[in-house]
């Protein structure tokens, strides 16, 4: 939706509920606003400013696992493959 000269915005006959503005300009990052509550009969108001960046800019989160310890034991007792490995090398003698 284009705005006035002045930068205002409005949307006419908007159900309620909550919505998730969001607003983007060539050269400027992207502005988003979550959980905008819009009540019945009540004028509903988002500021928002716009910095200086590109449109395709992202953040994208990740995370990972710790590594899987699969050698030694931490409170002291043997593996279950250790165990495996010294009952099988007792049965062989």
């Amino acid at each position: 939706m284009p705005t006035s000269s002045a930068g205002t915005y409005a949307f006419a006959n908007v159900s309620a509920g909550l919505y998730r503005v969001e607003i983007e300009q060539a050269g400027f990052k992207r502005f988003t606003q979550q959980n905008v509550e819009v009540q019945v009969d009540v004028t509903t108001r988002v500021d928002a400013t716009l910095q200086v960046g590109n449109v395709s800019e992202s953040v994208v989160v990740t995370t990972e696992a710790p590594p899987l310890q699969t050698t030694a034991r931490p409170w002291g007792q043997p593996s279950v493959c250790e165990k495996l490995r010294a009952y099988l090398s007792v049965e062989e003698t």
